[in-house]
């Protein structure tokens, strides 16, 4: 984790997280949402916790 907050993922891995998100987000993500999750979810820790 960086002095600014960051998690060392590169940033094509947040932009993937943030385009996740934002179908998660869509009706389509609405509608059906557990495959956007098991997405993100294949994609491990996103924002590391305060206790690891």
């Amino acid at each position: 984790m960086s002095i600014t907050g960051g998690t060392g993922r590169s940033p094509d891995g947040r932009r993937a997280v943030i385009g996740l998100l934002r179908r998660l987000n869509s009706p389509e993500g609405q509608a059906e949402p557990y495959r956007i999750l098991a997405e993100l979810r294949t994609m491990g820790d996103v924002v590391r916790a305060p206790w690891n």
